[in-house]
C-alpha cells in the first residue's frame, strides 16, 4: 500500500517501513538529506596587506581570494570589495558577482539585493573580500539579510582586515572569520573558511542540552533529582570547574524546597584538611515563610555559605562543627556588617564590625560596646567606650611597645628597651620646630626667645624689636626715656629669631603682643649717644622704642635690658641682643 503524507513527518524512534513512502522534498536522516552527496566547501578572503600562511619569511601574497568545492576552483572574481559564488545544493557552480563596496558603500545593499533574487533555498552564499573592505551599513537590504542569517561582524569588519562568509539562502545562521592582526598596524592573516555542505546545512548551535530539547544557554542541565552535573579532578592542585563572565545562571529551579541547593563544591583532603570540606553552597530563600531556606547539616562540615534573609538580601555565613558561625551582609540602609554568634539568621547576632556607606566604621567588643569608631565625617578616631577603656598601642619591628596611649590614666608612654622615644613636632614647610628627646631627657625649641604675651595701650607703629616699658592698667607702651626703670622688655619676631616659647598667650584677643624675657632677640638700637659694641649694657634711650648704650654705671642699674650679641658704631639699626633684665 502507498502513504502519501503531505505534512512534514518527524521521527525521534525507529522507522519500519513494510511499504512504499514517497518523500515530495527532501527526506532528512539524522541532519543529512538522504541520498546528497557530501563536499568540502574551501573559502579564503584576504586584503592587499594580509600575509600568505606559512610563508617564511612572511609576504604578502598577490592574491588569496579564492573558493574551492573539492580542491576544485569555482572561479571567484579577484576584484576590489567583495567577492561572491552561489552554488546549488549538490555543489555545482551557479553564478558569481562582485560589488566594489570600496567606491560606494551602497554596493553592500546591491549585493544582498542579487544574492536574494539569485540564490534560491538550498543554495550556498560564499563572500570573500579583496583589497580593502568596509564594514556593512546598518540599514537598507543589507542590513535585513545580514541579520537574518545571524551575521552581524559583518557590521564591524576592520578596513585592512580580510572577511570570509558562508550561508544556506534560506536558513537562519552562517558561518564567517575575520583575519587576525599579525603586525600592527594593517598587516592580517587571511580569512579562511573550511566546512563540510553537511556541517553548514546543519552547524552546531553552540549550545548543549542534557535533559531538554530546548537549551537556554550554551550548557544547560535538567534533572530528573540526581546530581545533574558531577566534575571529580584527583589530580592535586587542578582546577576542577572555572567559571569566567557576567551572566552566569544557576539554579535549582524548585521555589518550594527546602533543601535545594543552586551549586556545592567539595574539596578534597588535600586541600583543606583530612575530611571533604563544602566550601561554597548557594540556597534560597523561602518566600512564602519569610525565614532562611534549611539546608543539609553534614556532620563536622566547614561552609561558606551564600544565604539570603529579609531586609539583607543575600549574605555570606561562615561555619565549622562548631555552634557559632560568622555573617556579613548589607542590610536595607545600604549598611555593612559582619556578625558572630549561633543565631542562623544575621540580623540577630551580634555585630562585630560596621561599615556605613559614608565610610564610617565602628567595631564592637564582646559585650556589644562600641569600642572602636572611626568618623569618615570628621575623620575622627575614637577609642574606647564606658566599662572598657581604649588603649592605642604601637609596636616596632621587634615587637616593642614602642607608643602606648593609656586612655584609664592619661597617660602616653614613647619609647622601650632599646628603642629611644622622641616627639618632633615640624611647621608648615616641614621644619623642626620642636624636639622631645628621650634619650638625653631635652627639650629642643628651635627658635630664639623666651616670651610673654603683655597688653598693649596703643598698638599704633610698634613692631617686633621696639623697646617696651611698664604703663598703667598692667599695659605695656613703647620707651621714650633714658635710663627707664619701668622697661619691661622686647617684642619679639624681629628678623630670624622667632619666640621659642610663649607664655600667657591669648590668640583670641587682638591688643597683645609678645615681649622678650631671656634669650636671643633683635632690638632696635640708637648709636648716637654712644657707639655700641659687643657685650655692651644696653638701656632705654630718648628715641622712642630704642635701646643705646648704658655709659653710667649708677643710673643703669635697674634699667638694663641686656647685653649686645653685633656692634652698630652710628644711627639708628636692629641688632641681636642677650636678654638680660637687671
Amino acid at each position: 500500500m502507498t502513504e502519501i503524507i503531505d505534512d512534514d513527518l518527524q521521527v525521534n524512534g525507529s522507522l519500519d517501513l513494510r511499504d512504499d513512502f514517497n518523500a515530495g522534498n527532501t527526506l532528512y536522516a539524522v541532519g543529512r538529506p538522504v541520498g546528497s552527496q557530501d563536499y568540502i566547501i574551501k573559502l579564503v578572503g584576504s586584503t592587499t596587506t594580509s600575509l600568505s600562511p606559512g610563508s617564511i619569511p612572511p609576504s604578502v601574497p598577490p592574491n588569496e581570494t579564492y573558493l574551492k568545492v573539492n580542491d576544485e576552483s569555482m572561479g571567484m572574481d579577484k576584484l576590489p570589495g567583495i567577492n561572491t559564488v552561489i552554488l546549488n545544493p549538490n555543489g555545482t557552480f551557479k553564478a558569481k558577482n562582485s560589488h566594489n563596496i570600496l567606491e560606494n558603500i551602497s554596493q553592500w545593499n546591491s549585493w544582498a539585493d542579487w544574492v536574494n533574487t539569485t540564490a534560491e533555498d538550498g543554495d550556498v552564499v560564499a563572500l570573500a573580500s579583496y583589497a580593502l573592505v568596509l564594514s556593512a551599513p546598518q540599514d537598507g537590504s543589507a542590513e535585513n539579510l545580514l541579520i537574518s542569517i545571524g551575521a552581524g561582524v559583518a557590521f564591524g569588519v576592520p578596513p585592512n582586515s580580510p572577511f570570509a562568509l558562508l550561508f544556506i539562502k534560506g536558513q537562519t545562521r552562517s558561518i564567517s572569520t575575520i583575519g587576525a592582526l599579525i603586525y600592527p598596524p594593517n598587516v592580517y592573516s587571511l580569512a579562511t573558511l573550511q566546512v563540510s555542505y553537511h556541517k553548514l546545512l546543519k552547524p552546531f548551535s553552540g549550545r548543549v542540552g542534557i535533559g531538554t530539547a530546548e537549551p537556554r544557554g550554551n550548557l544547560h542541565i535538567v534533572s530528573d533529582g540526581s546530581v545533574p552535573l558531577r566534575i571529580d579532578n584527583s589530580e592535586e592542585n587542578a582546577t576542577a570547574l572555572s567559571v569566567n563572565g557576567g551572566g552566569t545562571s544557576l539554579s535549582n529551579g524548585s521555589r518550594r524546597g527546602n533543601n535545594t541547593t543552586a551549586l556545592s563544591v567539595k574539596l578534597g583532603k588535600t586541600v583543606l584538611s583530612n575530611h571533604g570540606y563544602t566550601v561554597l553552597r548557594v540556597v534560597r530563600f523561602k518566600e512564602e515563610e519569610g525565614e532562611i531556606a534549611e539546608f543539609v547539616r553534614d556532620k563536622g562540615d566547614a561552609s561558606v555559605l551564600v544565604e539570603s534573609d529579609p531586609g539583607y538580601g543575600a549574605y555570606l555565613r561562615l561555619k565549622n562543627n562548631r555552634v557559632n558561625s560568622w555573617k556579613a551582609g548589607m542590610d536595607d540602609d545600604e549598611q555593612f556588617k559582619i556578625s558572630y554568634g549561633k543565631e542562623r539568621d544575621i540580623r540577630n547576632s551580634e555585630v562585630k564590625l560596621e561599615i556605613s556607606r559614608n565610610g564610617n566604621i565602628i567595631v564592637s567588643d564582646g559585650v556589644n560596646r562600641e569600642v572602636l569608631k572611626f568618623d569618615a565625617s570628621h575623620a575622627a578616631l575614637y577609642i574606647g567606650s564606658q566599662g572598657n577603656e581604649g588603649d592605642l598601642i604601637i609596636k616596632d619591628g621587634k615587637g616593642r611597645e614602642v607608643f602606648h596611649f593609656d586612655s584609664n590614666y592619661a597617660a602616653l608612654y614613647v619609647g622601650a628597651n632599646g628603642n629611644e622615644g622622641d616627639i618632633i613636632v615640624r611647621d608648615g614647610a616641614g621644619n623642626e620646630r620642636i624636639r622631645l628627646d628621650g634619650n638625653q631627657g631635652d627639650i629642643r625649641l628651635q627658635n630664639a626667645d623666651c616670651a610673654e604675651e603683655f597688653s598693649v595701650k596703643n598698638m599704633e607703629g610698634i613692631e617686633p624689636g621696639t623697646v617696651m616699658v611698664l604703663d598703667e592698667g598692667d599695659s605695656l607702651r613703647p620707651s621714650t626715656k633714658a635710663y627707664d626703670k619701668k622697661v619691661a622688655g622686647v617684642v619679639s619676631g624681629a628678623g630670624n629669631l622667632k619666640p621659642g616659647l610663649v607664655l600667657d598667650k591669648k590668640p583670641e584677643q587682638t591688643d597683645r603682643l609678645p615681649i622678650a624675657l631671656m634669650g636671643k632677640v633683635y632690638c632696635k638700637v640708637d648709636a648716637q649717644y654712644a657707639p655700641i659694641e659687643v657685650g655692651d649694657l644696653l638701656t632705654t634711650s630718648p628715641t622712642p622704642g630704642h635701646a643705646m648704650k648704658a655709659t653710667d654705671p649708677l643710673k643703669a642699674f635697674g634699667t638694663v635690658i641686656g647685653k649686645a650679641l653685633r656692634s652698630l658704631d652710628a644711627g639708628t639699626g636692629l641688632i641681636p641682643i642677650l636678654v638680660t633684665l637687671q
